[in-house]
C-alpha cells in the first residue's frame, strides 16, 4: 500500500482519546482538550508602562526645550492645575491623568518636576484589556500548555484544565532470540528496540509501557493479546511482522478475528509495517530492525498519534528546513527513507546524510532527523530539504553541535 494511503487509513482508525481534568500547574507540555478563553481585561485597568509620573497631555501641549513645563508632585488625584503623581511599573494610573512620563524624560526640582517636550495622550500606558481582551480565546483546543500558558491560567484563577488523556501504548516484543535486559543468555539478542521505541514515545508525552518478551509460540500469544488489548489503547509488537516462515503475527492475529487495516506499506526500510484492529484498539506490527522501526514509528505511528490529539498530524512532529551536505540518491523503485545527522553551519542546517541500512544501529546514533525521497529521486549537495526530526530533543542536540 502507498504510504500516504497507509498514513490515511492509520489516522482514520485512532481511538477518540477522552479529556481528563487536572491541576493547571500539572499541565505544562500536556494537550488541551478545548478553548480556553480569558476571564478578564489584561490589564484590569490601565496601567504604567513605565516608572515615572503620571501627567495630563494637555498641560504638556506647549512643552519645549525653550519653554518647559513645570508640575507640581502630588500624592492623591489632582482634577485642576498642573500636577503630576509618581507611579512605577504596573500601577493603576491615578484617576485625572491620561499619560506618562519616563523618569529620564524629567528633571526634579524639589517638589516639582520639569518636562522640556510634549508628551501624547497615553503615553506610556497600557489600556485596559489592551494586552488581552476578556472572553478572547488565549489557548486553543489541540494546542500544548507552555510556561507561559500555566502563567496567564494561574494569573486569572483557573486551576483546573481539560486535557487530553495521555495516550496509553503497550511494546511486546516478539521473538526467541530475543531475551530480556536482565536476563545473561549469551546466545540470545538484547531487546534494546523495545527501548528505543518506548523512550520516543516518552518524548511525545506517551504513557508507555514494556510488556517484556515473548516467544512466537501461537498460544502464548493469543493468550497475551486477549488479555492486554483491554488495558491499553493500542499495542505495538516488534517482530515477526514480516512474510517470512516464522512471521506469524498477521495471521496469528486475524485467527483472533482481527479486522486488518493494511500490512506491508511501500516505504523502505518501513515495508513490513502493519496495522490491526481488535476488539476496537489498535495493535501496530513493526519491523525488529533498528532503523525500521524508527522510520515506521515517525512515519506512521507518532503521526497517527498526533491527528487524534488534536486537527493535524503534525501537531508531535517537528519539520525544519536544512541544505544536503552531499548528494543523496533513492535508487530504489519504492520510497526511502534516509537518515540525516544535523549541523549548525552559521544561519542555516546542514544535513550530512548517513549510511543506508535497515539494521545499522550507527547511523541511528549519529541521526537527528530524516526525509523520504521518492523513488529515483536525486538530490544534490547545497539544495534545501524539509526534515522531520527524531523527536523534540533533537532540538537541543543540533544548537550544541
Amino acid at each position: 500500500m502507498d504510504y500516504e494511503e497507509a498514513l490515511k487509513l492509520a489516522i482514520s482508525s485512532m481511538p477518540i482519546i477522552e479529556p481528563e481534568s487536572i491541576n493547571a500547574t500539572q499541565a505544562i507540555g500536556r494537550i488541551a482538550a478545548e478553548d480556553i478563553s480569558s476571564r478578564i481585561n489584561i490589564p484590569e485597568f490601565d496601567i504604567a508602562m513605565m516608572d515615572g509620573y503620571a501627567v495630563r497631555s494637555g498641560d504638556l501641549s506647549e512643552a519645549s526645550i525653550e519653554r518647559p513645563v513645570e508640575l507640581n508632585i502630588v500624592d492623591s488625584p489632582a482634577l485642576s492645575g498642573y500636577h503630576a503623581k509618581y507611579v512605577t511599573t504596573g500601577s493603576p494610573i491615578p484617576e485625572g491623568f491620561d499619560a506618562v512620563a519616563r523618569i529620564e524624560d524629567t528633571r526634579l526640582l524639589g517638589d516639582k518636576i520639569q518636562i522640556s517636550s510634549a508628551i501624547p495622550k497615553f503615553k506610556n500606558i497600557l489600556k485596559k484589556g489592551e494586552d488581552i481582551q476578556k472572553e478572547r480565546i488565549v489557548i486553543k483546543e489541540g494546542e500544548v500548555f507552555n510556561a507561559a500558558c500555566i502563567s496567564l491560567l494561574l494569573f486569572e484563577g483557573i486551576n483546573r484544565v481539560k486535557v487530553k488523556r495521555r495516550i496509553r501504548i503497550g511494546i511486546l516484543s516478539v521473538g526467541r532470540e530475543l531475551k530480556k535486559a536482565q536476563k545473561t543468555d549469551k546466545r540470545r539478542i538484547f531487546n534494546n528496540y523495545a527501548y528505543l521505541v518506548f523512550h520516543y514515545l516518552k518524548e511525545i508525552g506517551a504513557e508507555a509501557h514494556l510488556l517484556g518478551v515473548l516467544e512466537d509460540e501461537a498460544k502464548t500469544l493469543s493468550s497475551f493479546f486477549q488479555r492486554e488489548i483491554e488495558s491499553y489503547d493500542m499495542l505495538i509488537t516488534l517482530g515477526r511482522s514480516s512474510v517470512g516462515l516464522n512471521d506469524l503475527m498477521l495471521d496469528l492475529l486475524l485467527s483472533l478475528n482481527a479486522e486488518t487495516v493494511f500490512h506491508g506499506v511501500k516505504l523502505l526500510p518501513a515495508r513490513p509495517t502493519g496495522l490491526v484492529k481488535l476488539k476496537g484498539k489498535l495493535i501496530w506490527m513493526l519491523p525488529a530492525h533498528v532503523i525500521s522501526s524508527a522510520v515506521a514509528l515517525f512515519s506512521l505511528v507518532i503521526p497517527s498519534i498526533s491527528a487524534a490529539y488534536s486537527t493535524y498530524k503534525e501537531r508531535l512532529s517537528c519539520e525544519i528546513a536544512s541544505h544536503l551536505s552531499t548528494s543523496i540518491e533513492n535508487k530504489r523503485f519504492l520510497p526511502s527513507a534516509h537518515m540525516l545527522k544535523l549541523e549548525r553551519r552559521g544561519n542555516y542546517i546542514l544535513a550530512h546524510p548517513l549510511r543506508w541500512g535497515s539494521n545499522l544501529l550507527s547511523s541511528l546514533l549519529d541521526a537527528n532527523a530524516y526525509t523520504i525521497l521518492a523513488p529515483r529521486q536525486s538530490i544534490k549537495a547545497g539544495e534545501e530539504i524539509k526534515v522531520t526530526l527524531l523527536g523534540p530533543n533533537e532540538l537541543f542536540r543540533i544548537a550544541g553541535v
